[in-house]
Protein backbone atom coordinates (compact mmCIF):
# COMPACT_ATOMS: atom_id res chain seq x y z
CA UNK A 1 0.00 0.00 0.00
CA UNK A 2 0.82 3.31 -0.51
CA UNK A 3 0.65 5.20 2.99
CA UNK A 4 1.19 9.28 3.67
CA UNK A 5 2.34 10.98 6.72
CA UNK A 6 2.61 13.97 8.20
CA UNK A 7 5.21 14.95 10.86
CA UNK A 8 7.31 11.54 10.62
CA UNK A 9 10.84 13.74 11.63
CA UNK A 10 10.42 12.62 15.59
CA UNK A 11 8.08 11.17 17.85
CA UNK A 12 4.95 9.18 16.84
CA UNK A 13 5.23 9.93 13.08
CA UNK A 14 8.55 8.72 13.34
CA UNK A 15 7.40 5.52 14.61
CA UNK A 16 4.54 4.80 12.65
CA UNK A 17 7.01 5.47 9.54
CA UNK A 18 9.20 2.72 10.81
CA UNK A 19 6.74 0.19 11.75
CA UNK A 20 4.80 0.94 8.34
CA UNK A 21 7.48 1.16 5.94
CA UNK A 22 8.54 -2.27 6.24
CA UNK A 23 6.12 -3.53 4.33
CA UNK A 24 4.59 -0.50 2.35
CA UNK A 25 5.36 2.70 0.26
CA UNK A 26 5.65 5.78 3.12
CA UNK A 27 5.39 9.06 1.70
CA UNK A 28 6.38 11.92 4.33
CA UNK A 29 4.80 15.13 4.56
CA UNK A 30 6.84 17.27 6.77
CA UNK A 31 6.71 21.18 7.05
CA UNK A 32 8.80 22.39 4.27
CA UNK A 33 6.00 20.40 2.23
CA UNK A 34 3.34 22.27 4.42
CA UNK A 35 4.41 25.30 2.51
CA UNK A 36 3.28 24.08 -1.02
CA UNK A 37 0.71 21.61 -0.86
CA UNK A 38 -1.02 22.99 -3.91
CA UNK A 39 2.10 20.64 -5.14
CA UNK A 40 1.68 17.81 -3.36
CA UNK A 41 0.39 14.65 -5.23
CA UNK A 42 -1.74 12.03 -2.86
CA UNK A 43 -2.80 10.31 -6.27
CA UNK A 44 -3.18 6.65 -5.60
CA UNK A 45 -2.60 7.02 -1.92
CA UNK A 46 -4.43 4.40 -0.41
CA UNK A 47 -3.95 5.81 3.09
CA UNK A 48 -3.37 9.46 4.88
CA UNK A 49 -2.43 9.95 8.53
CA UNK A 50 -2.66 13.63 9.22
CA UNK A 51 -0.02 13.27 12.63
CA UNK A 52 1.79 16.57 12.67
CA UNK A 53 0.49 18.31 15.48
CA UNK A 54 2.70 20.29 18.17
CA UNK A 55 2.32 23.17 21.04
CA UNK A 56 5.05 24.94 20.59
CA UNK A 57 4.82 27.85 23.05
CA UNK A 58 2.13 26.38 25.14
CA UNK A 59 1.74 25.82 28.78
CA UNK A 60 2.05 29.31 29.55
CA UNK A 61 -1.50 30.47 29.39
CA UNK A 62 -3.17 32.27 26.66
CA UNK A 63 -2.39 35.81 28.01
CA UNK A 64 1.64 35.14 27.32
CA UNK A 65 1.16 33.14 24.54
CA UNK A 66 2.83 34.66 21.30
CA UNK A 67 0.57 34.94 18.46
CA UNK A 68 2.97 33.48 16.08
CA UNK A 69 3.02 30.44 18.01
CA UNK A 70 -0.70 29.95 18.70
CA UNK A 71 -1.18 30.39 14.98
CA UNK A 72 0.89 28.32 14.03
CA UNK A 73 -0.60 25.82 16.60
CA UNK A 74 -3.68 25.92 14.42
CA UNK A 75 -1.94 25.86 11.05
CA UNK A 76 -0.15 22.50 11.66
CA UNK A 77 -2.80 20.74 14.18
CA UNK A 78 -6.45 22.10 12.01
CA UNK A 79 -5.85 23.94 8.64
CA UNK A 80 -3.22 21.77 7.06
CA UNK A 81 -5.43 18.04 7.85
CA UNK A 82 -8.31 19.63 6.24
CA UNK A 83 -6.50 20.88 3.67
CA UNK A 84 -4.85 17.54 3.13
CA UNK A 85 -8.47 15.53 3.39
CA UNK A 86 -9.94 17.61 0.62
CA UNK A 87 -7.01 16.92 -1.40
CA UNK A 88 -7.02 12.93 -0.80
CA UNK A 89 -10.51 12.86 -1.46
CA UNK A 90 -9.95 14.71 -4.38
CA UNK A 91 -7.50 12.75 -6.28
CA UNK A 92 -8.93 9.09 -4.51
CA UNK A 93 -11.78 7.61 -5.35
CA UNK A 94 -11.70 5.44 -1.95
CA UNK A 95 -9.36 5.51 1.22
CA UNK A 96 -8.49 6.12 4.91
CA UNK A 97 -7.73 8.86 6.98
CA UNK A 98 -6.44 8.77 9.87
CA UNK A 99 -6.18 11.91 12.38
CA UNK A 100 -4.31 12.04 15.71
CA UNK A 101 -6.62 14.32 17.61
CA UNK A 102 -6.13 13.95 21.06
CA UNK A 103 -7.31 13.21 24.95
CA UNK A 104 -6.97 16.88 25.92
CA UNK A 105 -10.90 17.56 23.99
CA UNK A 106 -12.49 15.05 26.79
CA UNK A 107 -11.27 17.38 29.49
CA UNK A 108 -10.57 21.53 29.53
CA UNK A 109 -7.89 22.50 31.20
CA UNK A 110 -6.48 25.99 30.97
CA UNK A 111 -2.90 26.74 29.80
CA UNK A 112 -3.38 25.04 26.70
CA UNK A 113 -6.50 26.47 25.19
CA UNK A 114 -5.74 26.87 21.73
CA UNK A 115 -3.68 23.75 21.71
CA UNK A 116 -6.99 22.17 22.58
CA UNK A 117 -9.16 24.08 20.95
CA UNK A 118 -7.46 22.92 17.57
CA UNK A 119 -7.87 19.26 17.83
CA UNK A 120 -11.57 19.64 19.18
CA UNK A 121 -12.12 21.47 16.04
CA UNK A 122 -10.38 18.89 14.23
CA UNK A 123 -12.58 16.04 16.03
CA UNK A 124 -16.04 17.92 15.21
CA UNK A 125 -14.49 18.59 11.39
CA UNK A 126 -13.83 14.66 11.51
CA UNK A 127 -17.78 14.05 12.66
CA UNK A 128 -19.16 16.68 9.94
CA UNK A 129 -17.19 14.82 7.34
CA UNK A 130 -17.92 11.45 8.23
CA UNK A 131 -21.82 12.52 7.74
CA UNK A 132 -21.03 14.18 4.16
CA UNK A 133 -19.06 11.27 2.89
CA UNK A 134 -21.50 8.69 4.25
CA UNK A 135 -22.64 5.76 1.58
CA UNK A 136 -18.88 6.44 0.23
CA UNK A 137 -15.74 4.69 -0.18
CA UNK A 138 -13.90 6.66 2.34
CA UNK A 139 -13.43 5.86 5.96
CA UNK A 140 -12.47 8.16 8.21
CA UNK A 141 -10.34 7.23 11.74
CA UNK A 142 -9.68 9.38 14.76
CA UNK A 143 -7.20 8.40 17.85
CA UNK A 144 -7.36 10.44 20.83
CA UNK A 145 -4.00 9.76 22.51
CA UNK A 146 -3.12 10.97 26.20
CA UNK A 147 0.25 11.33 27.36
CA UNK A 148 2.99 10.18 24.89
CA UNK A 149 6.58 10.13 25.59
CA UNK A 150 8.06 12.40 23.17
CA UNK A 151 9.91 15.17 22.40
CA UNK A 152 6.74 17.22 22.78
CA UNK A 153 7.15 19.14 26.30
CA UNK A 154 10.63 19.66 25.23
CA UNK A 155 9.31 21.66 22.31
CA UNK A 156 7.30 24.13 24.28
CA UNK A 157 11.07 26.02 25.74
CA UNK A 158 9.11 26.24 28.95
CA UNK A 159 10.92 23.73 31.23
CA UNK A 160 14.11 23.74 32.46
CA UNK A 161 16.62 20.79 31.61
CA UNK A 162 15.91 19.48 35.18
CA UNK A 163 12.11 19.12 34.65
CA UNK A 164 12.40 17.58 31.58
CA UNK A 165 15.40 14.70 32.75
CA UNK A 166 12.40 13.63 35.02
CA UNK A 167 9.30 14.70 33.00
CA UNK A 168 7.39 11.49 32.90
CA UNK A 169 8.56 9.53 35.86
CA UNK A 170 5.74 10.38 37.88
CA UNK A 171 2.89 11.21 35.45
CA UNK A 172 0.77 7.71 33.48
CA UNK A 173 2.01 7.93 29.77
CA UNK A 174 2.43 5.70 27.08
CA UNK A 175 5.31 5.20 24.35
CA UNK A 176 5.24 5.84 20.85
CA UNK A 177 5.43 2.19 20.01
CA UNK A 178 2.35 1.68 21.78
CA UNK A 179 0.14 4.35 20.08
CA UNK A 180 1.42 3.76 16.86
CA UNK A 181 0.23 0.18 17.28
CA UNK A 182 -3.13 1.10 18.29
CA UNK A 183 -2.99 3.20 15.15
CA UNK A 184 -2.23 0.55 13.00
CA UNK A 185 -4.85 -1.97 14.66
CA UNK A 186 -7.65 0.77 13.95
CA UNK A 187 -6.55 1.27 10.08
CA UNK A 188 -6.59 -2.68 9.76
CA UNK A 189 -9.67 -2.85 11.29
CA UNK A 190 -12.88 -2.43 9.08
CA UNK A 191 -14.94 -1.23 12.05
CA UNK A 192 -13.21 1.12 14.10
CA UNK A 193 -13.63 4.88 13.86
CA UNK A 194 -12.26 5.69 17.13
CA UNK A 195 -9.36 4.90 19.41
CA UNK A 196 -9.79 7.11 22.70
CA UNK A 197 -5.70 5.84 24.63
CA UNK A 198 -4.41 6.70 27.78
CA UNK A 199 -2.60 5.34 30.65
CA UNK A 200 -4.52 5.54 34.11
CA UNK A 201 -1.10 4.44 36.14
Amino acid sequence: MRIAITGTTSGLGAELKNILEKDNEVISINRDSFLNLDLLDLSSVDILINNAGHSNGGGVGFKSHKQEQWQSIVDINFVVPILLTQKFINQNALGKIVFITSKAIEKNLGGDSVYSGSKAGLSTFISCMRDELKGSNYKLIEIRPGRIRTEFAKNRNIHSEDILEHFYDNMAHMSVTEVANSIIFAINSNTIELISLARNQ
